[in-house]
Order: structure tokens, then sequence, then C-alpha cells
């Protein structure tokens, strides 16, 4: 019988949860007449701490847990993943109204989508690559570099390492068999890229070395992923 790995055991149960949910998720409300609410408005996908009114509701919620969040007025502003403890205590989810189910198959097709367009944009060149960029793609705090037929994914928030199960099979079906995989994931609890390194533990999954080749049209060299 294949055993799973404990962060693949803690992905699988966190998707089925997102899936199954029974109770209703929790909601941040907004505070009136914030100095970024155009911005807000428009779609910015940060929020906070001190721009929600019940941000006491929230402690003690998890960190990765979906929250509805709604305006001073409760009007709906989407899904955020809340992380108490972090200045910027919501990122949003583009494109995901309030109350919406997120689903595994949701979470996958954003990934296929940014590993598509980059195929369609860059044709050969895609294999080496921006090939996920958090906000931008649709998944917060999740980055992924592909060089060849490797690649280092980078989960910059606390909660988003609870995809990393579902990063690495969508990387496999679009690039095959990994030849290196490297994973960054963010353990400071406040998210500050200030600790020269100790905020993130590192672990190559597949493969040994730590270096991978880049080749390109006029040179070729090795990069370090450790570094």
């Amino acid at each position: 019988m294949c055993r799973l790995k404990p962060w693949e055991s803690v992905t699988r149960k966190w998707l089925r949860n997102m899936a199954t949910r029974a109770a209703p998720r929790p909601v941040a409300q907004l505070k009136e007449e914030l100095p970024r609410q155009l911005l807000l408005d428009m779609g910015h996908p940060w929020i906070y701490d001190d721009e929600v009114k019940n941000i006491s509701q929230l402690n003690g919620v998890a960190a990765g847990t979906l929250v509805d969040i709604s305006g001073h007025d409760g009007r709906p502003m989407g899904v955020g993943i809340l992380n108490r403890q972090a200045s910027i205590v919501l990122r949003r989810m583009e494109g995901i109204a309030s109350g919406t189910e997120v689903t595994q198959e949701l979470l996958s097709a954003r990934l296929k989508s940014a590993f598509a367009q980059r195929q369609q944009r860059l044709g050969d060149a895609a294999a080496y690559c921006r090939a996920f960029n958090g906000d931008q793609d649709g998944l917060p705090g999740v980055l992924v570099d592909r060089f060849g037929a490797s690649a280092v994914v980078t989960f910059e928030v606390v909660g988003s390492v609870k995809l990393e199960l579902l990063v690495q099979e969508e990387l496999t079906r679009w690039i095959g068999k990994l030849k290196q995989l490297t994973v960054h994931r963010m353990t400071a609890k406040k998210e500050k890229w200030a600790q020269e390194g100790s905020e993130f533990t590192t672990s190559i999954t597949r493969g040994d070395a730590s270096k991978v080749r880049v080749v390109e049209p006029l040179a070729s060299f090795d990069v370090d992923v450790l570094q």
C-alpha cells in the first residue's frame, strides 16, 4: 500500500474540507471610509489588519482558512485567504464571489490555465519561465519557476503550503516526469521576508542535486536553486 507523506495527507484533507464544508465561512467586514477603498473596490488583492472592522472575531482562526469578505455596508467583496498574524491579513482570490464553493477542480483549473497561457504565449521558451505568479494567476502566495524538466515552487504565504500536492500534480501533467523539484515553504507566522532566508524551510523533493541547467539560444548555465 502506498503511504502518503505528511504534507500530502494535509493537502488532501484541506481540499476535501473546502469542497464539503458544512458550516458557513467566517466573514471579514471592512471598515467604513478606508483610504484604500477605491483600490479595494477595483480588486486590489491585499487587505491589511487595520482595515478589518471585526478583526478581533478572527482571532484563533487558522492560517489558510478561506474567509468571505464584505464591505462596511454588507456588500460582498469576494473570498480571501486569512492569516491573522500577518499584516496582510487577507489575500483575495480573484474572480471568486463571496459564498462560492472553492473546490479542488477550481484550484486545479487556475494552475492549468496559467501553464497553458505560458505555453501558448512563449512556445519553446516556456521551458524557462515564471510559470505561475501568485495573485496575478489567482492563487495567492504560490510561485512556480520552471527550469526545463525541473521546477522551483515557493509558497510565500503560510496557508498556501497546503496546496503543495496539487501544484506538484499539475506540474507533472504539464511537464511530464520532473527531473528535479525544489520547494520553499514559508514558516514565519507573520510572513515577513526579512530573516535572510530563515523564514522558509527548503527541501528537494525530486532529484538530488541543487543545481539545474538553464539553456538559452546563445548561452547555458547552472542555477543553484538553494541560493
